[in-house]
């Protein structure tokens, strides 16, 4: 399921160039920091995790763009194989629609949309066989950002989502490209 929705976000990040060839297209890439993304010892509940972002966006018309953004967070472990180990991983694909507020070379922007997320979890033991538990959630995810441009075609961005299937803040930076 989870490459399925990969393949599908990637697919949306890029098919708008492909389908027009007038308006403005962005990469951006960047690190993202999300609640109830990680696992830790001293609390049950899930922490802060850290992950790598990917974002694509097509504008459709001068202020308002479409686009998608794959988060995946790196893993987090607990514990040892001896006495059992615990892995945890998280991902989200988002498909938002952004307004954007142009304010000379500072972009900011409010951003709506659908989020596919996706959860794994792995109780390891040298003794029994892993145990893996999967979930899949659909919801729905808004935000707000803003992008600082360094020229014609470089920018840095930043951007905060609350993903609503994981009830998840996600706080992302990065740097991009138009083409």
């Amino acid at each position: 399921m989870k490459k399925i929705f990969v393949i599908f976000g990637l697919l949306l990040m890029f098919a708008p160039s492909w389908a027009q060839e007038k308006g403005e297209s962005r990469l951006a890439i960047g690190l993202g920091m999300g609640t109830k993304a990680a696992i830790c010892e001293t609390s049950a509940d899930k922490v802060f995790g850290t992950g790598l972002s990917v974002i694509g966006d097509y504008f459709i018309r001068d202020k308002l763009a479409l686009g998608s953004s794959y988060t995946f967070f790196l893993k987090s472990t607990i514990g040892d194989l001896a006495n059992g180990q615990i892995s945890y991983e998280a991902n989200t694909l988002n498909i938002v629609g952004k307004y954007y507020f142009i304010i000379k070379k500072v972009n900011l922007y409010a951003l709506g949309g659908v989020a596919f997320a996706s959860e794994k979890s792995v109780l390891s033991s040298a003794l029994t066989e892993d145990k893996e538990f999967k979930d899949n959630f659909f919801g729905v995810v808004l935000g707000a950002g803003a992008e600082f441009n360094l020229g014609d075609k470089l920018f840095i961005f930043t951007q905060s989502s609350y993903n609503m299937p994981l009830e998840q803040l996600i706080m992302q930076a990065g740097l991009g490209f138009k083409f």
